[in-house]
């Protein structure tokens, strides 16, 4: 909004720097945009992450059915807060580390 109103990039910065919280939700309030209807992705970012899950198939030489492991890229909008975050974090990091020893 501040770049839109002619502010340069470092004017900008430089001005929501120095802006408390309460004063930065006014700017976006003048602005015709309420924080507290913001969904939570725009409010705290998104995570973007590995997820390993099982893959069941046919072994083609066999006919057999067989359970493998695979991995798709999970996103996550809704983020924890202040401590459930870091414990979300440690859980990721925690399952990363055990996935590279296998």
């Amino acid at each position: 909004m501040l770049r839109n109103q002619g502010h340069a990039a470092v004017d900008a910065m430089s001005l929501m720097y120095r802006m408390s919280v309460s004063e930065k939700n006014e700017l976006l309030f003048r602005g015709g945009i309420n924080y507290n209807d913001l969904p939570a992705w725009q409010k705290r970012g998104a995570e973007l992450f590995w997820e390993t899950h099982a893959k069941t198939g046919l072994n083609p030489l066999t006919g057999q059915q067989t359970v493998t492991q695979r991995r798709r890229l999970k996103v996550e909008l809704e983020l924890p807060m202040k401590e459930r975050y870091a414990n979300f974090v440690a859980g990721l990091i925690q399952t990363s580390l055990a996935g590279e020893g296998s």
